[in-house]
């Protein structure tokens, strides 16, 4: 994390470790170095943070995640999402990201790459009989979350290389 302007080197901390008891879930990666200033304006002594407002924070910026994220699908794959229509496109999108969590997916990147694969795959692809491939990947406990969405990137390039392989020898 950059440090912020104006606030001396003993003063920072660990994102997670300071704000931990929050609630706040730091992976996400979604908070501003604003909101984080902010946080560490007040001492838990000056602002009591209650679980509703943590939950209307956490909407928020969920929902500005999600934004994005449709943001760059409609930039990656503009007929697509022009075919679909921006309210499937944004279905899509919010249901990736849900799918995404349930994984154990907790940095942007690696949620936006899982609802990227939505988008090239199939809506679907992770319960999608056509692409049961994903599966076992998926439920591997020895990977880590991101390693798995390393691994279903490296697979699929496998699939397609096989699909075109297999097209070109019919030609």
């Amino acid at each position: 994390m950059a440090k912020p302007e104006g606030i001396p080197n003993d003063e920072i901390r660990n994102f997670s470790d300071r704000h931990s008891e929050f609630g706040i879930r730091p992976s996400f990666g979604f908070l501003s170095d604003f909101a984080i200033r902010i946080l560490d304006f007040f001492s838990p002594a000056m602002l009591k943070l209650r679980k509703e407002h943590l939950d209307a924070f956490e909407a928020q910026v969920v929902s500005l995640f999600t934004l994005r994220v449709v943001a760059h699908v409609k930039a990656v794959w503009p007929s697509e999402c022009g075919e679909l229509g921006d309210a499937v496109v944004a279905e899509m999108v919010r249901n990736g990201i849900q799918r995404a969590a349930t994984l154990g997916l907790s940095a942007e990147h690696d949620i936006v790459r899982f609802v990227d694969l939505a988008f090239m795959l199939a809506k679907d692809f992770d319960t999608n009989p056509l692409a049961g491939w994903t599966r076992p990947i998926l439920a591997d406990r020895t990977l880590a979350p991101a390693a798995k969405i390393d691994r279903l990137y490296q697979r699929m390039e496998e699939e397609f290389a096989l699909i075109e392989k297999r097209k070109g020898a019919k030609v």
